[in-house]
């Protein structure tokens, strides 16, 4: 009850087809739409489930190589984007050098890595998505507000932030999930694909 709403448009509309979702918004706020599942739900659980390996030395020493050119990448390309695109200036410049420093990693990088390495390849890219949302929540947000600092409360209640660090302790302690519960985190997960389309 409440919970439901209902969508009716002031004049017909082309093309609506079942299973199409809404995305609402007040001004520029998403108040709701298909992307808090994909972001807060299945994507985190592709996360975690990707952590769900039996432990070896050289899967942690992968980790650890991959978080630390992930946070190397992430410095160079910082200062190296206001090198490539010093002649442009104000909302411009700031809209160049996000993109330049910051992927679409988790939204399609994800789904695509998983299409096309599985398992092992979500897990490295969950660890470089780390990196992306610490600078994505500094640098990124430095540079379309021009306020520094760290959005640490951002950053500790992200979803797919939470999801790694927990799958990587389960990993790293070497805690096996109850069977039913990892099929079920693994289940959700692989829905990130089809919601990321």
């Amino acid at each position: 009850e409440g919970r439901a709403i209902r969508v009716v448009f002031d004049r017909p509309q082309r093309a609506v087809t079942a299973g199409q979702a809404v995305v609402l918004y007040n001004g520029d706020e998403v108040l709701g739409g298909v992307n808090a599942l994909l972001m807060d739900i299945s994507m985190p659980c592709l996360a975690f489930a990707s952590f769900q390996f039996e432990f070896s030395s050289e899967i942690l020493q992968n980790i650890l190589i991959m978080m630390a050119g992930a946070f190397l990448l992430h410095l160079v390309l910082t200062p190296l984007s206001r090198l490539i695109f010093f002649h442009y200036k104000d909302r411009q410049l700031q809209v160049l050098r996000f993109t330049a420093i910051f992927s679409n990693a988790g939204f399609m990088g994800l789904p695509l890595i998983s299409a096309l390495l599985g398992q092992e390849g979500v897990l490295y890219c969950s660890v470089f998505l780390v990196a992306f949302n610490v600078f994505n929540w500094t640098i990124g947000v430095w540079l379309y507000t021009g306020k520094g600092g760290i959005r640490l409360r951002t950053l500790i209640t992200c979803p797919s932030l939470v999801a790694v660090f927990l799958g990587f302790f389960f990993f790293l302690l070497r805690i096996p999930l109850w069977e039913p519960l990892s099929s079920g985190i693994s289940l959700v997960g692989s829905l990130t694909t089809p919601l990321s389309m």
